[in-house]
């Protein structure tokens, strides 16, 4: 199966084409403007220097969150769009799985995927490397200094990866010293090849959706949401936590 991968959710965004379980191409996507404008070319590029055509896509697989929320939307509508007039099926992969796995081969220890929020936030998660990169604990968005506290009481090294290592280096290496493994600025990354094989993967299993179906994921609603119910629904749209 030839199936597509598109990350816009994250700062450096990308696209992958995966033929089975060959990764056929690779393209990489700087800065939002450039996703947002760009993405669509990009992809129809991507599929053509590699010799294919649209219509032999069996599946799209897209970072659904968390990340940029306006990015996450361009992803997901493309994914969406592509899905319907194909009529193939779509994954929906979370930002932080995708980078967890893209953190190379390792037998041990915890991999800590960082993607920066607003105000020192980070959504973040935990991934024991001894068990197949599976994840132990929750997605969630803590205060930078919250996940530090908390990881400083786990035992080992800890591995951190993503976009958010490069914004709070300095703290990580300040609270955890050598326990702390910091990934080269090249490798922290998300990888959409990584993103396809994950991607494929869900669809393999059955996990794949349709486009109807398909939807982001932000950990808490966009703020021009939250405006919005704000001034049109008030105590109707109840508390948020």
């Amino acid at each position: 199966m030839l199936l597509l991968a598109i990350d816009t959710a994250t700062t450096s965004g990308g696209v992958a084409l995966l033929d089975g379980e060959r990764l056929v191409a690779e393209y990489f996507i700087s800065g939002f403007q450039a996703r947002s404008e760009r993405l669509l070319p990009t992809c129809a590029m991507l599929i053509r220097d590699s010799g294919h055509k649209l219509e032999e896509l069996g599946g799209v697989a897209v970072t659904v969150g968390p990340g940029s929320y306006t990015g996450i939307r361009i992803g997901v509508t493309v994914a969406k769009v592509m899905g319907y007039l194909l009529h193939i099926p779509l994954a929906g992969v979370i930002t932080l799985d995708v980078l967890a796995h893209g953190a190379g081969a390792r037998k041990d220890g915890m991999v800590c995927p960082l993607v920066p929020a607003k105000q020192d936030s980070v959504y973040w998660s935990l991934y024991d490397a001894g068990r197949g990169m599976s994840r132990v604990s929750s997605f969630r968005l803590s205060h930078i200094e919250d996940v530090l506290r908390e990881l400083i009481e786990l035992p080992g090294n800890i591995l951190f990866v993503g976009d958010g290592v490069l914004v709070h280096r300095s703290r990580i290496l300040q609270s955890l010293g050598g326990r702390a493994e910091i990934s080269s600025s090249a490798n922290t990354g998300l990888r959409a090849g990584v993103l396809a094989e994950l991607g494929m993967n869900l669809i393999r299993q059955g996990a794949g959706v349709d486009a109807m179906h398909l939807e982001p994921f932000y950990l808490k609603k966009p703020e021009a949401e939250v405006r919005w119910e704000a001034r049109y629904c008030g105590d109707a749209a109840g508390p948020q936590s």
